[in-house]
């Protein structure tokens, strides 16, 4: 048997899962837990495993670890869905970098049929290393990119912390993308999807009829407390279980933060410390909730009273991942620069540019961050937090079932 024919197998038996444990979509960092880059076997481990659960993931970057391949190729005659993104950093290197490797790689895959859009950048301007009006022009350069390549239906967006997306910013998407962690803003764990979709309706008002979807938000299973939000299992299921509950009555697509714990991303000695720990599994698969489903949403409301939580037992039970090695099955082709009209097997990837890593350096903002999101971004009018400053590392490179991609608007 084939490798991509085995894990349309394991695609095909995630669809008895319960829907109580069945996400729109999950970010996904190819990275292994120490860091290193991932292969197309570790990518397909990864999905087997994660085909409990859903069947569309996010990744941050195409040319971070040259991760894009692997990814594309993992689900290449498969009925996986993917959001690519090409990353935004300080300057304009990564971003130019991301965008040629794009280029590249519409060469050899069928982007047309798996990827639902392309996310320039990913909190850029919340680290402060772009204006909203640069941004614009990076999501405006992507589109011509797409038309070029003959790919223009793709939609383009960004994803963003929503009060900082301003008319220039959502003008330029497709649709509209936002990041949402009440545990980054201290919030107690029973009021944290509340306070969250106070922001988000808010945020769809300024969007001017765009669709609105989730990019980012999670809660964390372990470290250290921030305010009144308490990192643990049992805080994470119960915001998981709020958030996704209010998420189905609303038939409203969302990514959730994360699929597999990061160890690599903590840094020791720099508290919060809680990056590692938003996955829905740890690197060797095993699922951080306790019973099957995790719970269940009676009214689909995010009251407490309407939704319950699965008992303290025991892990799921779920279905054991196939491991993939370098000798279960060699993939047909791999990508080779050589020749556009013959991709020979077994040679790996040789790049046209050097590789880059995505910057991991902790940030402190020195304002405020608002909790009630502005139509317009005036610091100086923001409803600030409890504490002065929000310490985080700059992000990772890191449905109703399933609803059609939104369209490109001119």
């Amino acid at each position: 048997m084939k490798l991509n024919d085995m894990l349309v197998l394991a695609i095909a038996a995630a669809s008895g899962v319960s829907a109580s444990t069945d996400f729109w979509g999950l970010n996904y960092n190819p990275k292994r837990a120490d860091g290193s880059c991932a292969n197309v076997y570790d990518v397909m481990n990864d999905l087997n495993a994660l085909s409990n659960y859903t069947d569309t993931i996010r990744i941050y970057s195409v040319k971070d670890c040259n991760h894009g391949e692997p990814v594309l190729r993992a689900i290449e005659n498969t009925d996986w869905k993917v959001y690519l993104g090409l990353w935004v950093g300080e300057g304009d290197l990564a971003y130019e970098l991301d965008k040629a490797e794009l280029r590249r790689l519409s060469q050899y895959f069928d982007l047309k049929r798996h990827v639902q859009a392309i996310i320039v950048g990913s909190e850029s301007i919340y680290r402060g290393e772009h204006t909203t009006s640069d941004l614009a022009a990076k999501i405006t350069d992507t589109k011509m990119l797409l038309e070029e390549l003959g790919l223009g239906e793709i939609p383009v967006t960004t994803a963003d912390v929503g009060y900082l997306m301003d008319s220039t910013v959502i003008d330029a998407v497709d649709f509209v993308m936002t990041n949402g962690f009440p545990y980054w803003e201290g919030l107690d764990v029973n009021i944290a999807a509340e306070q969250f979709y106070k922001h988000l309706d808010e945020l769809i008002e300024r969007a001017g009829g765009k669709k609105v979807m989730v990019s980012e938000t999670g809660w964390p299973t372990n470290g250290e407390k921030l305010g009144n939000a308490v990192p643990s299992t049992e805080n994470s299921l119960i915001y998981m279980r709020d958030f996704i509950c209010e998420a189905r009555a609303r038939n409203l697509d969302y990514l959730w933060f994360s699929a597999i714990d990061a160890p690599w991303t903590n840094m020791p000695g720099e508290p919060p410390n809680v990056e590692a720990y938003f996955g829905i599994l740890t690197p060797n698969y095993t699922p951080k909730y306790p019973g099957d489903p995790w719970f269940t949403c009676e009214n689909n409301s995010t009251t407490t009273s309407s939704s319950s939580l699965s008992p303290s037992m025991s892990t799921p039970e779920l279905s054991t991942p196939e491991i993939f090695t370098s000798e279960t099955s060699m993939p047909e082709t791999f990508i080779s620069e050589t020749s556009t009209s013959e991709i020979p097997t077994s040679t790996p990837i040789t790049p046209q540019f050097p590789s880059f890593t995505v910057s991991r350096t902790r940030r402190t903002r020195t304002r405020s961050r608002c909790r009630v999101p502005k139509t317009t971004i005036n610091t100086n009018s923001c409803i600030p937090t409890t504490r002065s400053s929000r310490t985080r590392r700059s992000r990772r490179t890191t449905r109703s079932r399933p609803t059609a991609s939104p369209q490109r608007t001119s």
